[in-house]
């Protein structure tokens, strides 16, 4: 039984859009979930967060630059998609304020995997548009990482999550 639980309540409305339920939940996210909040480095905008179970940072580059050596500091086209990034934040904040766990990394791969299928398709990544071939199309980005079943299980739960709060069908 986990010795920390906090209670979080986000409640999509079902009339507006997607894309409303998507800012709606950016929005709280970023307001009123505190996670990282008692760090003084802590800042939504930075593209560099503090991992929420290790002594390890959490760093938004994109899937081409997933590598990027920890002492530079990632350009901004060296980083999520501006279109992602928030959903990607949102995730991360959200997940781990209900509940802590050391997959931050992986979960990341699979948004960067996913952000990377959104963008090769459209341009600029939606999510409130994903569709199964963007899903197949990440599975093949991932084909060659180290568990890249754990990584895909990572993108079916965000996706889950995501449904959940209605922001993909």
């Amino acid at each position: 039984m986990p010795t920390h639980l906090k209670l979080v309540s986000f409640t999509p409305n079902p009339k507006p859009r997607p894309t409303s339920n998507l800012k709606a939940l950016i929005k709280y996210s970023r307001g009123v979930l505190t996670l990282f909040s008692e760090n003084a480095e802590f800042n939504w905008q930075s593209s560099i967060w503090p991992s929420p179970s290790r002594d390890s940072r959490i760093r938004f580059t994109n899937l081409r630059n997933a590598k990027l050596h920890k002492s530079i500091r990632p350009t901004d086209d060296q980083l999520l998609h501006t279109a992602f990034i928030d959903v990607a934040k949102s995730y991360l904040r959200f997940r781990h304020t209900i509940d802590p766990h050391r997959n931050a990394g992986r979960e990341l791969q699979a948004l960067r995997a996913l952000e990377s299928a959104l963008v090769n398709d459209m341009g600029i990544p939606d999510i409130t548009k994903i569709h199964i071939r963007h899903f197949e199309s990440m599975t093949v980005l991932v084909e060659d990482f180290a568990a890249p079943c754990h990584i895909v299980n990572s993108a079916l739960q965000i996706l889950s999550w995501l449904s959940d709060k209605l922001v993909v069908p």
